[in-house]
């Protein structure tokens, strides 16, 4: 007996320390796991950043975006918002009619769908708006990133909704309990069109928080850098242009070389149109200056890039909800935000589009 009791302590030893060892194991496993999933995507988003303007449907993953300038948090959230802010203008739209047949804004959930078709290049726009901006001073960016190889479980169980105070609730009271990490970025320009582009991941997230500043993560952090020789350009959009500019803007045509004549007898032929010679050379200046027009020879332009964002108006400062429907939910009006964070930048690909 003496001797089975012995041999059963040593088992038991034994079998302690193996199960000591083992949580070890799997700890680490999971941590390799993890980094392995954070080296593949920040590289992804590192070539995203660099690529400029281009459109990835990958981008999707991004749960939401926060810039913190001047003291001030601007929050995007990828999920449709009730009550997101958009100008008070049905020009500005697809042509909608209401029950009466007049002009009016889009329904909550068309305006919502129009959002998300461009959340992918805002996000870029956003991530990519370098550290220190004269009308803001510094600037802080961080995404809440979904891997992008996570599985189509992970997605349904981060089903959220925003509500009008800006609460999340997500599908089960639980919350997010998918893997998530926090990324950072920071572009700092080292020469002139010589940029620094740095990616901070922090995973994984383990608590949500109002502001990037109160999301708790675990103890995985890792910083890459990367650098790229490109002008850094501020991507203007139809909702920074005065009515002229739109005007003569729309009138330009890609790849084709207009002149300032030809503009002239265009809109002079529409009684309607307000634009004489001398206004539409203004509207060209103003489009040259702003890197909408290239000037060819002395009075013949061609159009730029110009980028239409559905999103840009939501990066608001919370408390940045007001509720405009009826008791039926119907979307009965809107008042654009007092506070929103107006600019988004890319890089410009190396080969020139004059």
């Amino acid at each position: 007996m003496a001797e089975v009791v012995l041999a059963l302590a040593v088992v038991a030893f034994g079998l302690v320390a193996v199960l000591g060892v083992l949580p070890i194991g799997l700890n680490t496993n999971r941590d390799n796991r993890d980094e392995t999933i954070i080296k593949h995507d920040v590289e992804f988003w590192m070539n995203a950043i660099r690529g400029g303007r281009l459109s990835m449907d990958a981008l999707n993953h991004v749960e939401w975006v926060e810039l913190k300038a001047g003291g001030v948090v601007y929050r995007s959230e990828y999920a449709a918002l009730a009550r997101d802010g958009n100008p008070d203008n049905p020009t500005f739209w697809p042509v909608f009619e209401d029950n009466n047949g007049k002009a009016a804004l889009p329904p909550l959930a068309y305006r919502g769908t129009l959002k998300q078709a461009g959340w992918r290049k805002d996000v870029l726009g956003w991530m990519s708006v370098p550290d220190n901006l004269p009308s803001h001073g510094e600037v802080v960016k961080f995404a809440k990133i979904r891997p992008l190889g996570s599985t189509l479980m992970n997605r349904l169980q981060s089903i959220k909704a925003v509500a009008d105070d800006g609460n999340v609730d997500y599908i089960h009271e639980a919350g997010d309990l998918t893997f998530t990490y926090l990324l950072e970025t920071r572009i700092n320009m080292v020469a002139e069109n010589f940029w620094e582009i740095k990616l901070i991941a922090r995973w994984p997230i383990i608590e949500e928080g109002t502001t990037a500043d109160t999301v708790k993560t675990g103890h995985g952090k890792k910083t890459f850098v990367a650098y790229i020789n490109a002008p850094l350009e501020k991507a203007w959009s139809r909702w920074d242009l005065a009515r002229s500019e739109r005007q003569v803007f729309d009138s330009l045509i890609p790849d084709e070389t207009i002149s300032t004549s030809a503009l002239s007898a265009f809109h002079g032929a529409d009684p309607d149109s307000p634009l004489d010679t001398p206004a539409i050379k203004r509207a060209l200046d103003n489009l040259v200056t702003m890197g909408l027009a290239h000037a060819v020879g002395e009075n013949s332009y061609t159009p730029g890039e110009m980028y239409d964002t559905f999103g840009r108006f939501s990066l608001r400062s919370p408390p940045g909800y007001v509720p405009f429907s009826d008791e039926e939910g119907n979307f009965i009006g809107f008042s654009p935000p007092d506070d929103y964070f107006p600019d988004m930048f890319f890089f410009k690909p190396a080969l020139d589009d004059h």
